[in-house]
């Protein structure tokens, strides 16, 4: 069974200046989605911390009535 090829002529620079671009871009958005996790993290500690607090504070609350 042949297969038939297709010759395809491109130019190398071009070549090397698509893939150079795509691998920038890759770059970005991988940098992104750390950064994203990061601050999403972040923010989720924070807010859990701030819960935590306000609840105790609460309870302290509480304690001081009765």
């Amino acid at each position: 069974m042949a297969i038939n090829a297709i010759p395809v002529y491109a130019n190398p620079q071009q070549t090397v200046a698509v893939s150079e671009n795509n691998s920038e871009w890759a770059t970005f958005i991988y940098s992104s989605l750390i950064i994203a996790g990061l601050i999403i993290s972040t923010l989720s500690y924070v807010s859990w911390r701030k819960y935590k607090g306000k609840r105790k504070r609460e309870q302290n609350n509480d304690k001081m009535v009765d």
